[in-house]
């Protein structure tokens, strides 16, 4: 997927696979999201290229990449 697509704040998106982070000495381990769940961009300008939030955790944004880690979807329909 092109760098340069943007995605609106606000739109909604279907996560494409669990996203984790196993934990370290640092910190615990995170469940991001979860494949096929749904979420919504906050924001951009991180190195993944949009901020987004799962619905099963809105407490914190975290970055994702368009066509990897999330699609666009229209749930009006």
């Amino acid at each position: 997927m092109s760098e340069s697509v943007k995605f609106p704040i606000g739109t909604r998106i279907r996560f494409l696979k669990t996203l984790t982070c196993p934990p370290t000495s640092e910190h615990p381990g995170f469940h991001y999201a979860t494949k096929g769940d749904s979420g919504h961009v906050t924001g951009h300008d991180c190195r993944e290229g949009h901020w987004v939030k799962w619905e099963g955790w809105t407490h914190a944004a975290f970055g994702a990449e368009l066509g990897v880690d999330f699609e666009a979807f229209d749930n009006t329909k």
